[in-house]
């Protein structure tokens, strides 16, 4: 399978961004999953991510500016490796 790249999205690229990387990241190594983890600012998120992870902040605003190109997951919980692991698997991830 390619190595993924999948966008965490803030509004800085630094905050909550960081903490959802740190997430997926945990969760991705503990499947053996081959993925790049980065982190962007609502405003620089570029083409060439397979997936987009954000909090409810951002969601809706990047539902819209992908429209179905690149799938956006919602995290509401940064700390719950379960809820990460849910939502990635949904999206066909795990």
């Amino acid at each position: 399978m390619a190595r993924l790249n999948i966008g965490c999205v803030c509004g800085c690229g630094m905050g909550s961004s960081l903490l959802l990387k740190m997430l997926a990241t945990n969760v991705l190594d503990e499947q053996k999953i081959n993925a790049n983890v980065d982190c962007y600012d609502s405003g620089t998120v570029p083409g060439d991510v397979n997936l987009i992870i954000t909090s409810t902040a951002f969601y809706d605003g990047l539902k819209e500016q992908f429209n179905g190109k690149i799938p956006v997951l919602c995290i509401k919980n940064f700390s719950s490796k379960e809820e990460m692991a849910q939502k990635l698997q949904e999206a066909g991830i795990i």
